[in-house]
């Protein structure tokens, strides 16, 4: 991933006001692409697996119904993991927030692409589930993750 330049500011201090305009809207440009890129993006593999884990796991109708009407998502990839944003069209029924506090734990995903294998969280504001996070244990996780197993943390614990 390229480092941001960190000294934005010296590069825009003299020059003309046109120039310096033009300037920050291409280096704003450029900070946009490591943030949330495309409102239109697809569930990946991994993703739909891992939600499919929430609903299997959970068995509760609220979440399971909320999963199944994600309308779109917005990923944030950060080097240690994703973010993913969940947006919904309709209101939906909210999920128990007595029963399911924020965040929900998810499985452990173990993979080659994962440095020291990962896990994923899932989480709600106000029983609307809003975010679903995938993070290293290590220090890195590659962008595209092809290869992995989701394990109960449970029975991960039993080996």
């Amino acid at each position: 991933m390229t480092k941001l330049p960190i000294t934005a500011n010296r590069r825009f201090r003299f020059a003309p006001p046109k120039l310096a305009v033009v300037q920050l809207r291409l280096f704003a440009e450029r900070c946009a692409q490591y943030c949330f890129k495309d409102d239109n993006m697809k569930l990946t593999k991994l993703e739909n697996d891992i939600l499919g884990w929430f609903k299997d796991y959970y068995k509760d109708d609220k979440i399971s119904y909320q999963i199944d009407k994600i309308k779109k998502i917005k990923r944030e990839y950060t080097g240690h993991g994703f973010f993913i944003k969940l947006i919904y069209d309709n209101k939906i029924p909210k999920i128990d927030i007595k029963k399911y506090k924020s965040p929900i734990n998810g499985p452990i995903i173990i993979s080659p692409d994962i440095d020291d294998d990962g896990g994923c969280l899932l989480f709600h504001n106000n029983g609307i589930i809003e975010l679903l996070e995938i993070y290293a244990y290590g220090d890195k996780c590659k962008k595209n993750i092809n290869e992995y197993k989701l394990i109960d943390m449970h029975d991960f614990n039993k080996k």
